[in-house]
C-alpha cells in the first residue's frame, strides 16, 4: 500500500536517539491467550488457549545504550505519559469492516516511569493503588470491558483503538526477579481475586495530544509528532495529497465534534476526555474506554464537551499556536459546535434528557 513511512522510521530513530527517555526492557513472562478478535487481519499469529511471545512484562531500566538481548528481552518504545503501555510495532493492517491500523501496544505491563531525579528509565510494579488496581498492571474484567466498549464504539461510527487480544499473564515481574502470581500475592503486589492480563490493542496513530505538551522535545520533534499523523489521516481517508496543518486543524475539529456527538447520541459519557489531555490521539481517536459510563445528565454530557474542546484548543491547538490566530480558533471551536449538534441536536439532546430524567 501507498502508505507514509517516512515519519514512522523517523519516530523510531527519534527513540533510540532518546534511548534513556523513550526504551525499557521487557522479558516474555508465562501466559495464555485468553481472546483473539476475530475481525480484524492480524500482522502476527495468536491462538486462544496457547501461550504467546507477546506476553510480555517490564523487567528492568536501561543503564548503558541497549545493544543484543538475550532470547525473550526486548527494547520496546514507553513514552513518559503511558505509564504502563509500550509501543509493541508500527505495521500497516486492516479489519474486516476496511478500517486501516498501524500502530500496536500493549497495556497492562508493569508501571515504566522516568524519575524526575534523573535522565534513566525506571521500570517496576508499583504498590500504589489507581482506581482499586495496582499500578502498572491491569484486570481482566476492565480488559474484558475496554474491549466490549471500544467494539460498541467502533459499530456507532466512532473513532477509537481496536482490542486485538488479551493475554491473561501467569507471572509478573518484581525487582527483575519473575513472580508466580501466587507468590505475587504472597508479597503483597496484588489482591487474590486479581487477574493481571496484557491487553494487545490497534491504532491508527497512538500518539495523544498529550504527548505534545508532556514531552521535553524541540519544536521539531512535536512537529514531527503532528506530521506523522496528519500523513496517517490523510492516507487513511484517501486523499492525494498530505493535509495541511490548517486543513488537519479544521479536519479534526469536525471529527471530534463528531465523535461526542455520537458516543453521546448512544448514550455514553467519557469522564477523562479533558484530563491532561491524554485520552484523544492526533488521528482524532477517543481512547481509554474503561472510564466510559452512561450518560445520565446533561451536565455530564456538557462536561464531555468541555473537555473535548480543553484538549483540542488548549492541548492541540495550544502546541502550534502560532500556526493559528484568534478568530482562526474561533472558528475550529463553532466547528465542532456544529459537527456535535449535527449529528446529536438539541431537539433530540431534550427529548434524551427528558427520558433519562423519567427513568430515575
Amino acid at each position: 500500500a501507498e502508505f507514509p513511512t517516512g515519519e514512522a522510521k523517523r519516530l523510531g530513530e527519534l527513540t533510540r536517539e532518546k534511548w534513556r527517555e523513550h526504551l525499557a526492557l521487557f522479558s516474555q513472562v508465562k501466559n495464555t491467550v485468553l481472546e483473539v478478535n476475530p475481525n480484524v487481519n492480524l500482522p502476527f499469529n495468536l491462538e486462544k488457549g496457547k501461550s504467546s511471545s507477546l506476553g510480555l512484562f517490564a523487567e528492568a531500566a536501561f543503564r548503558e545504550k541497549p545493544g543484543k538481548f538475550p532470547k525473550g528481552k526486548h527494547a520496546l518504545e514507553v513514552w513518559p505519559a503511558h505509564k504502563r503501555s509500550a509501543i509493541l510495532g508500527r505495521i500497516i493492517f486492516n479489519d474486516t469492516e476496511g478500517r486501516i491500523y498501524r500502530d500496536i501496544d500493549i497495556k497492562g505491563i508493569g508501571a515504566v516511569v522516568r524519575p524526575e531525579t534523573t535522565a534513566e528509565v525506571s521500570a517496576y510494579v508499583g504498590f500504589r493503588r489507581y482506581g482499586g488496581e495496582r499500578e502498572g498492571l491491569l484486570d481482566c474484567d476492565s480488559a474484558f470491558f475496554d474491549r466490549q466498549a471500544s467494539e460498541e464504539f467502533l459499530q456507532a461510527g466512532i473513532r477509537t483503538y481496536r482490542v486485538l487480544a488479551i493475554i491473561e499473564l501467569k507471572e509478573i515481574i518484581a525487582n527483575q526477579q519473575k513472580l508466580s502470581l501466587s507468590e505475587a500475592i504472597r508479597e503483597g503486589i496484588i489482591d487474590k481475586d486479581f487477574r493481571p492480563v496484557v491487553e494487545v490493542r490497534a491504532f491508527g496513530v497512538k500518539t495523544r495530544i498529550e504527548d505534545l505538551s508532556f514531552m521535553k522535545s524541540s519544536p521539531e520533534e512535536k512537529r514531527l509528532l503532528l506530521e506523522d499523523a496528519k500523513k496517517v489521516v490523510s492516507q487513511e481517508l484517501g486523499y492525494k495529497k498530505p493535509f495541511s496543518i490548517k486543513e488537519y486543524f479544521v479536519w479534526f475539529a469536525k471529527t471530534l465534534g463528531r465523535n461526542i456527538g455520537l458516543m453521546h447520541k448512544n448514550g455514553w459519557r467519557h469522564e477523562y476526555l479533558g484530563c491532561r489531555f491524554h485520552n484523544i490521539t492526533l488521528d482524532c481517536r477517543i481512547v481509554d474506554l474503561d472510564s466510559v459510563t452512561r450518560l445520565k445528565s446533561e451536565v455530564y454530557g456538557k462536561e464531555d464537551v468541555e473537555d473535548a474542546l480543553t484538549s483540542f484548543m488548549g492541548g492541540l491547538i495550544g502546541s502550534f499556536s502560532s500556526e493559528v490566530d484568534y478568530s482562526g480558533r474561533q472558528a475550529l471551536e463553532q466547528q465542532f459546535l456544529e459537527s456535535y449538534d449535527s449529528v446529536f441536536p438539541p431537539e433530540e439532546r431534550k427529548r434524551y434528557f427528558n427520558r433519562v430524567s423519567k427513568e430515575k
